[in-house]
């Protein structure tokens, strides 16, 4: 109030992403220091990625300065990437499993979009066989008050970038899982083989699936670096 002494006495700034050109330069200096090679079109791919949000955009330059050794390649930075989700797997899977139905419904869809410009728009909630607009205001109020979602001048997004992808590789994973168990399904069905070799089947499948979803996260070597 103005009887404070320090009423007014700062003033608001925001903070503006940095400048693709300036960023790339800034990466692409300290990246030759080291004998690294990182190209426009890569640093590129990196920033419109993440928008530009330096914490992200930094957090993978970092993973690459310190495990590239020549060039880096689009291999290179997809390790990176998943390597970071690898780091934040429990936290997500807590976070994820905590969430009612509703709230897990909401969060997946606005992750598959990217951005959702208007959350309540008919065509988004059929689209994604949401509830209806009451059901998505109260896990949307709720998904934003735990900074699991947020507001931009442009539309709703995942707060956490990194989060946001790790939903869509889980969402990925689930419909490539579901098409291959049903696609291994009807063939045994269409064999006429028992049921009980189809039971055992269907469990080495899915034992399998886990494993190479766990495989697929952890990448070893230069990426597994604290």
């Amino acid at each position: 109030s103005a009887s404070r002494p320090f009423f007014r006495s700062t003033e608001k700034m925001h903070l503006y992403p940095i400048p693709e050109s300036k960023y790339y330069e800034f990466a692409a200096y300290w990246m030759q220091k080291k004998q690294i090679e990182l190209s426009q079109e890569l640093f590129h791919d990196i920033y419109q990625q993440f928008d530009g949000h330096t914490w992200y955009v930094q957090y993978v330059l970092n993973l690459l300065y310190g495990a590239v050794t020549t060039t880096v390649t689009k291999e290179d930075v997809h390790k990176a990437i998943v390597h970071i989700m690898q780091r934040e797997q429990e936290l997500f899977q807590t976070t994820y499993d905590k969430l009612t139905d509703n709230q897990a419904a909401l969060l997946v869809a606005i992750a598959k979009e990217g951005i959702v410009p208007a959350i309540n728009a008919g065509e988004f909630i059929r689209k994604y066989n949401l509830k209806g607009t009451s059901s998505v205001n109260k896990a949307l109020e709720y998904l934003i008050n735990k900074e699991l979602a947020y507001q931009t001048s442009q539309g709703y997004i995942i707060y956490n970038r990194f989060f946001g992808l790790w939903l869509k590789e889980l969402i990925n994973w689930q419909i490539k899982s579901r098409s291959v168990s049903v696609a291994i399904l009807h063939y045994y069905i269409k064999k006429r083989v028992d049921w009980y070799r189809l039971f055992f089947v269907c469990i080495a499948f899915f034992v399998v699936s886990a494993s190479d979803l766990q495989a697929d996260a952890g990448e070893e070597g230069a990426w597994g670096g604290g």
